[in-house]
Protein backbone atom coordinates (compact mmCIF):
# COMPACT_ATOMS: atom_id res chain seq x y z
CA UNK A 1 0.00 0.00 0.00
CA UNK A 2 1.45 3.32 -1.06
CA UNK A 3 1.14 6.18 1.40
CA UNK A 4 -0.18 9.37 -0.16
CA UNK A 5 1.95 12.41 0.38
CA UNK A 6 0.17 15.54 1.51
CA UNK A 7 1.79 18.81 0.60
CA UNK A 8 1.96 21.86 2.82
CA UNK A 9 -0.70 23.81 0.89
CA UNK A 10 -3.16 20.90 0.90
CA UNK A 11 -2.58 20.39 4.60
CA UNK A 12 -3.23 24.07 5.37
CA UNK A 13 -6.34 24.09 3.15
CA UNK A 14 -7.75 21.01 4.97
CA UNK A 15 -6.85 22.48 8.34
CA UNK A 16 -8.60 25.80 7.53
CA UNK A 17 -11.70 23.94 6.32
CA UNK A 18 -11.81 21.94 9.54
CA UNK A 19 -11.55 25.10 11.64
CA UNK A 20 -14.33 26.76 9.65
CA UNK A 21 -16.64 23.77 10.08
CA UNK A 22 -15.92 23.62 13.81
CA UNK A 23 -16.70 27.32 14.20
CA UNK A 24 -19.92 26.96 12.20
CA UNK A 25 -21.11 24.03 14.30
CA UNK A 26 -20.28 25.93 17.50
CA UNK A 27 -22.37 28.91 16.29
CA UNK A 28 -25.24 26.58 15.43
CA UNK A 29 -25.06 24.98 18.87
CA UNK A 30 -25.18 28.41 20.55
CA UNK A 31 -28.35 29.33 18.69
CA UNK A 32 -30.18 26.22 19.93
CA UNK A 33 -31.77 26.48 23.37
CA UNK A 34 -29.98 24.47 26.03
CA UNK A 35 -32.26 22.39 28.20
CA UNK A 36 -31.01 21.95 31.73
CA UNK A 37 -32.15 19.77 34.59
CA UNK A 38 -34.05 17.38 32.37
CA UNK A 39 -34.15 13.95 33.96
CA UNK A 40 -33.23 10.93 31.86
CA UNK A 41 -36.14 8.84 30.60
CA UNK A 42 -37.22 6.25 33.17
CA UNK A 43 -37.86 2.62 32.55
CA UNK A 44 -41.15 1.41 33.91
CA UNK A 45 -40.67 -1.32 36.49
CA UNK A 46 -37.70 -3.61 36.80
CA UNK A 47 -35.64 -5.05 33.96
CA UNK A 48 -37.21 -8.31 32.73
CA UNK A 49 -34.51 -10.54 34.17
CA UNK A 50 -35.23 -9.25 37.70
CA UNK A 51 -39.02 -9.50 37.72
CA UNK A 52 -38.90 -12.82 39.56
CA UNK A 53 -37.52 -12.84 43.06
CA UNK A 54 -34.42 -14.93 43.58
CA UNK A 55 -32.32 -15.00 46.74
CA UNK A 56 -29.13 -16.67 47.90
CA UNK A 57 -29.94 -18.97 50.82
CA UNK A 58 -26.53 -20.33 51.79
CA UNK A 59 -22.91 -20.81 50.77
CA UNK A 60 -21.38 -24.25 51.22
CA UNK A 61 -17.66 -24.97 50.96
CA UNK A 62 -16.36 -28.46 50.22
CA UNK A 63 -12.79 -29.22 51.26
CA UNK A 64 -11.30 -32.07 49.21
CA UNK A 65 -8.04 -33.52 50.47
CA UNK A 66 -5.22 -32.76 50.00
CA UNK A 67 -5.64 -29.12 48.94
CA UNK A 68 -8.81 -28.40 46.92
CA UNK A 69 -11.76 -26.25 47.86
CA UNK A 70 -15.07 -26.00 46.04
CA UNK A 71 -17.99 -23.67 46.67
CA UNK A 72 -21.71 -24.19 46.18
CA UNK A 73 -24.03 -21.18 46.31
CA UNK A 74 -27.64 -22.27 46.89
CA UNK A 75 -30.69 -20.20 45.92
CA UNK A 76 -34.30 -20.38 47.03
CA UNK A 77 -35.25 -21.52 43.50
CA UNK A 78 -33.10 -24.63 43.87
CA UNK A 79 -30.43 -23.44 41.43
CA UNK A 80 -26.89 -24.17 42.64
CA UNK A 81 -23.78 -22.44 41.34
CA UNK A 82 -20.31 -23.93 41.59
CA UNK A 83 -16.97 -22.13 42.01
CA UNK A 84 -13.42 -22.82 43.14
CA UNK A 85 -12.03 -20.31 45.67
CA UNK A 86 -8.55 -21.64 46.32
CA UNK A 87 -5.01 -20.54 47.07
CA UNK A 88 -2.56 -23.41 46.95
CA UNK A 89 -2.04 -24.69 50.48
CA UNK A 90 -4.57 -22.28 52.06
CA UNK A 91 -7.88 -24.07 51.50
CA UNK A 92 -9.20 -23.63 55.06
CA UNK A 93 -8.22 -19.95 55.05
CA UNK A 94 -10.13 -19.40 51.80
CA UNK A 95 -13.11 -21.30 53.23
CA UNK A 96 -13.13 -18.91 56.19
CA UNK A 97 -12.96 -15.92 53.84
CA UNK A 98 -15.92 -17.28 51.86
CA UNK A 99 -17.81 -17.78 55.13
CA UNK A 100 -17.19 -14.16 56.12
CA UNK A 101 -18.28 -12.88 52.71
CA UNK A 102 -21.34 -15.13 52.94
CA UNK A 103 -22.83 -12.91 55.63
CA UNK A 104 -23.09 -10.18 52.98
CA UNK A 105 -24.42 -12.43 50.20
CA UNK A 106 -27.15 -14.41 51.98
CA UNK A 107 -30.51 -12.89 51.13
CA UNK A 108 -29.23 -11.00 48.06
CA UNK A 109 -30.15 -11.54 44.42
CA UNK A 110 -27.39 -13.62 42.75
CA UNK A 111 -27.96 -12.01 39.34
CA UNK A 112 -26.34 -8.68 40.35
CA UNK A 113 -22.88 -10.15 39.89
CA UNK A 114 -20.95 -6.97 39.10
CA UNK A 115 -22.59 -5.10 41.99
CA UNK A 116 -21.71 -7.86 44.44
CA UNK A 117 -18.14 -8.03 43.15
CA UNK A 118 -17.69 -4.28 43.62
CA UNK A 119 -19.29 -4.34 47.07
CA UNK A 120 -17.15 -7.23 48.31
CA UNK A 121 -13.89 -5.95 46.86
CA UNK A 122 -14.21 -2.21 47.47
CA UNK A 123 -15.82 -2.32 50.91
CA UNK A 124 -13.01 -4.36 52.39
CA UNK A 125 -10.55 -2.45 54.57
CA UNK A 126 -7.61 -4.21 52.92
CA UNK A 127 -8.27 -4.57 49.21
CA UNK A 128 -6.79 -7.38 47.21
CA UNK A 129 -4.42 -9.99 48.45
CA UNK A 130 -4.43 -13.63 47.46
CA UNK A 131 -7.02 -14.81 50.00
CA UNK A 132 -9.69 -12.17 49.34
CA UNK A 133 -9.28 -12.26 45.58
CA UNK A 134 -9.34 -16.06 45.47
CA UNK A 135 -12.48 -16.19 47.61
CA UNK A 136 -14.04 -13.47 45.48
CA UNK A 137 -13.06 -15.34 42.31
CA UNK A 138 -14.78 -18.53 43.46
CA UNK A 139 -17.89 -16.62 44.48
CA UNK A 140 -17.98 -14.84 41.14
CA UNK A 141 -17.63 -18.17 39.29
CA UNK A 142 -20.56 -19.60 41.23
CA UNK A 143 -22.72 -16.52 40.61
CA UNK A 144 -22.02 -16.66 36.86
CA UNK A 145 -22.86 -20.37 36.96
CA UNK A 146 -26.23 -19.55 38.54
CA UNK A 147 -26.96 -16.82 36.01
CA UNK A 148 -25.99 -19.10 33.12
CA UNK A 149 -28.28 -21.85 34.39
CA UNK A 150 -31.16 -19.38 34.74
CA UNK A 151 -30.67 -18.11 31.19
CA UNK A 152 -30.10 -21.60 29.80
CA UNK A 153 -26.60 -20.74 28.65
CA UNK A 154 -23.74 -23.05 29.58
CA UNK A 155 -21.05 -21.08 31.44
Amino acid sequence: MKASRLGRRAFLRNFAATLAMTAASARAAESEPILTNTPPPRMEGKPPQFKTKLRITRLETLLVKPRYLFLKIHTDAGVVGLGEPIVEGRARTCATAVEEIGTYLVGKDPRNIVHHWQAIYRHAFYRGGPILTSALSGIEQALWDIKGKLLGVPV
